[in-house]
């Protein structure tokens, strides 16, 4: 996280249920192979080819895997990071914080080991420190928690990582089944084909995942999956296609990413302006010149093809159901201990996002 929020705070609730800019498209695959001396916990690649040698085993690592499943996609995210879990760390949450103090410049987090514990540990940390998360099943290692995936209804199952990423609501992680889940990283590619995409853009629902092969599975496996919040990998229209890119709350992936990104983009707008100012005035031109950077923030995704915010529309009673709007106090309706305390509150914005269609039902009569 910035440090930037110590200054501009901004606080985004989800009603469908701030990273730094050039963190968004960089995953962290966090494991116990980076070969490096002590005290080093982290290294960035922009090329398969300069990860192996920094791997203690190479290509036979979790960390390679990940890093495979990664930049076999395209396009694909600029630069990786791999970083280490040290021997003297208490678990990976211990691990991840002394990770962030050495660098924080990265959004999405892959766990290399497929241990179900260090799983939950690290999902619940990822839900805290505001990063973004996909799990996946153990794989053939242990096929009793899989069994218990595919299986076993949903509150029936309560050993698997699907149960607990939904069971604790973690909207900051999204869990995948595969079969082949020990040595294919369908989590990493996932996570490869939406981060280098513009937020709001797109959905995850029907992407295919280069590299990873699709699983088959019975339909009553396929809803056990999906029931938990679940995503399935399977074969769709005769392409290999994920569906749905669900977090642990029943939102989606691009939703988190979307108001992530509103976030930093617009703490990074506002204090932009209070940098380059001599000083904002605590006047109404002063707090328009702020509502003007939130403005300039809001209007790229409304003005891009496709984008998270659509058009501004009203219905006839004149009440708004789409775009944004955002509302602003005037200088002497703000408290006069805040302007003692050069401190500007109650500004309020309201984004109606647009979503995806994801499913589509059709209706037709046939007559001679």
């Amino acid at each position: 996280m910035s440090e930037i929020s110590k200054v501009v705070q901004v606080n985004i609730t989800r009603q469908t249920q701030p990273i730094s800019q050039k963190s968004f498209g960089v995953i962290n695959i966090v494991g116990v192979n980076l070969d490096v001396v002590d005290g080093v916990r982290i290294q960035y690649f922009e090329a398969l080819s300069g990860v192996v040698a920094a791997l203690t085993g190479g290509t036979s690592t979790p960390e390679y895997a990940a890093a495979l499943a990664i930049f076999s996609q395209n396009p694909t995210v600029q630069k990786i990071a791999i970083s280490k879990k040290e021997t003297t760390d208490a678990d990976y949450s211990d691990a991840l914080d002394e990770i962030k103090l050495v660098d924080n410049d990265w959004y999405g987090v892959i766990l290399a080991s497929r241990d179900v514990a260090e799983q939950e540990i690290v999902s619940t940390w990822v839900q805290a420190n505001k990063k973004l998360m996909v799990v996946t099943s153990p794989g053939t290692g242990t096929p009793g928690i899989d069994n218990d995936i595919l299986d076993e209804a949903e509150g029936v199952d309560v050993t698997s990582i699907l149960h607990h990423v939904k069971n604790t609501s973690l909207f900051r992680t999204a869990a995948i089944y595969g079969k082949e889940a020990a040595t294919k990283y369908s989590d990493a590619g996932l996570l490869a084909v939406i981060l280098p995409k513009q937020p709001g853009t797109y959905t995850p629902a029907y992407k295919t995942i280069a590299s990873i092969p699709a699983d088959k599975i019975t339909s009553t496996q396929s809803k056990n999956i999906n029931d938990k919040y679940g995503s399935t990998y399977t074969e769709l229209g005769g392409q290999n296609t994920l569906l749905f890119g669900k977090v642990g709350d029943g939102d989606y992936l691009d939703t988190i990413v979307f108001v992530d990104w509103l976030e930093s983009k617009i703490s990074e707008s506002v204090f932009g302006l209070l940098k380059r100012s001599d000083k904002v005035p605590f006047t109404d031109k002063g707090i328009a010149s702020i509502e003007n950077e939130i403005n300039k923030i809001l209007s790229i995704p409304q003005n891009t093809p496709n984008g998270g915010i659509g058009e501004d529309l009203f219905d006839e009673d004149g009440n708004q159901f789409s775009g944004y709007n955002i509302t602003v106090p005037t200088a002497l309706s703000t408290p006069t201990n805040d302007k003692a305390n050069r401190h500007i509150g109650n500004i309020r914005f309201t984004v109606w996002y647009t979503g995806s269609v994801h499913t589509v039902e059709i209706s037709g009569v046939l007559t001679l």
